[in-house]
């Protein structure tokens, strides 16, 4: 990163040829357009070029600035999109700001060398809380969103989706906080 911030092509390069397939997949799950999908890195990368002097990376490394930044622009694009120009009273955003259920910035970085067991995890959420969590996370999509989708009440949406991530808080938390976790 201190090479990104001197403005290194050479280690923009490295880090763009280390990440950028990584980033793709995660953006690719978001957006179904892969010409929109490889918009999205290219922004990415620009960003990273134009603010590397201002990015405090802090424990999680460029990697997780990375990720967050490329799933948050191509949520960003979804919705943009989809036509929701406004998210500001998404249940879903308020639910996502109330609950801390995702790792800190500097456990993110750690989540790679877990993904085995937090494979392990998402399959033992029920398949319902799991579909909700993928919408969430990986769709953008608000509580509105997934209860027409999947023709369910709103509050039924709300409690298991509730449900899904105090189990990913619970397990996150004992997968990322020891080596040797029972999940």
């Amino acid at each position: 990163m201190a090479g990104v911030a001197e403005h290194d092509e050479e280690m923009l390069g490295k880090l763009y040829d280390q990440y950028a397939p990584r980033l793709f997949g995660v953006i690719s799950e978001i957006v179904a357009d892969s010409d929109v999908a490889i918009e999205i890195l290219r922004e990415v990368f620009v960003g990273l070029w134009k603010d590397a002097r201002r990015i405090h990376l802090g424990k999680g490394g460029a990697l997780t600035w990375l990720m967050l930044d490329a799933r948050s622009r191509a949520i960003d694009r979804r919705r943009l999109d989809d036509g929701l120009r406004s998210a500001a009273h998404s249940g879903l955003k308020s639910l996502l700001r109330s609950t801390s259920w995702l790792p800190r910035p500097e456990e993110i970085s750690r989540v790679d060398a877990r993904r085995l067991l937090l494979n392990k995890i998402a399959r033992r959420l029920p398949s319902s809380q799991n579909h909700l969590v993928e919408l969430a996370i990986f769709k953008g999509q608000t509580e509105a969103e997934m209860a027409e989708q999947l023709r369910q009440p709103p509050g039924r949406v709300e409690s298991d989706l509730r449900a899904g991530f105090r189990f990913l808080r619970h397990r996150l938390r004992a997968v990322l906080g020891t080596w040797t976790a029972d999940i």
